[in-house]
């Protein structure tokens, strides 16, 4: 029984590796799975709801659609980096490095 556990746990392992947004939607909160299927659901609408204008051009318009709650966000990306105003262009490429490549 014990192998067929760590046989099992192996196979979650690697069909969903622990940093994989699978991972991170399995580790949800009931309530942010439910946030996160409202706002898929949202989205769908929005783009179905003018489907012959370019999503792009009514961003750019304003209309940026249903947004993904904070919390959400945060446990499926991670926080977004803020950059201080007195930073230099630097020390700015250097906090984006970090936040892109996961440094």
């Amino acid at each position: 029984m014990r192998s067929e556990k760590r046989r099992l746990d192996h196979l979650w392992t690697t069909v969903r590796p622990a940093k994989s947004l699978a991972a991170r939607l399995a580790n949800l909160t009931a309530e942010q799975c439910a946030a996160y299927d409202a706002w898929v659901a949202g989205q769908e609408r929005w783009r179905e709801s003018e489907p012959h204008l370019n999503a792009y051009r009514r961003i750019l318009n304003g209309d940026v659609g249903p947004q993904l709650r904070r919390d959400v966000q945060d446990a499926l990306f991670g926080s977004a980096p803020t950059i201080p105003i007195d930073a230099t262009a630097a020390d700015a490429a250097e906090i984006y490095r970090r936040y892109a490549f996961g440094d």
